[in-house]
């Protein structure tokens, strides 16, 4: 097992151990900041590391959240009660389920129109929802960083073995055009 780390830093920058692709704004960052005379690290949100020996917290990329997201929350949620997490946990908790976009129109903030789909819908329901939502469009599960279709919404027989896929990708869905005009 890992022993538990403490290294003299200001701001902690907070990624994943494993990125699907770099995140290259994250190291100018901190080397902007670490100019600046102000200690910045980046760490993976899952390192086993001191928090409360951490000033401030920035959640940045942890693009593996959404596979553990029970693990991440509980992570988040001691990180805030230790240390001063940029976003706080209730936000954090919050921002993991696309609900949350739901919640911002309903204050009327723009977003991106976006409908939430429950497991249990067949094809057709899940296609006539989102064949409103214009030419194209992209269905995400509502707890994760990619989408498991773009693209344009026919008839339910030529759309049923995309869709088919939700019924492994998580207990809901959100429906959203690809683009604005």
């Amino acid at each position: 097992m890992d022993s538990v780390q403490s290294i003299p830093v200001d701001i902690a920058l907070v990624t994943a151990a494993q990125m699907p692709k770099p995140d290259r704004e994250i190291h100018r960052l901190a080397d902007t900041l670490n100019s600046q005379g102000i200690q910045v690290t980046v760490m993976a949100w899952d390192d086993p590391m001191r928090w409360d020996t951490i000033p401030l917290v920035v959640i940045r990329t942890p693009w593996d959240y959404f596979k553990r997201l029970p693990e991440f929350l509980r992570w988040a949620q001691h990180v805030d009660s230790v240390s001063r997490l940029a976003n706080p946990y209730a936000i954090v908790a919050w921002n993991c389920h696309k609900r949350y976009l739901l919640d911002l129109a309903q204050q009327g903030v723009p977003v991106v129109p976006t409908r939430l789909v429950q497991r249990g819908k067949n094809e057709c329901s899940i296609i006539n929802l989102a064949r409103g939502m214009g030419p194209e469009i992209v269905i995400k599960p509502a707890v994760s960083i990619a989408y498991l279709f773009r693209g344009q919404v026919f008839a339910c027989h030529s759309q049923a073995s995309q869709t088919r896929r939700l019924s492994s990708a998580g207990s809901s869905w959100g429906l959203c055009p690809s683009t604005l005009s």
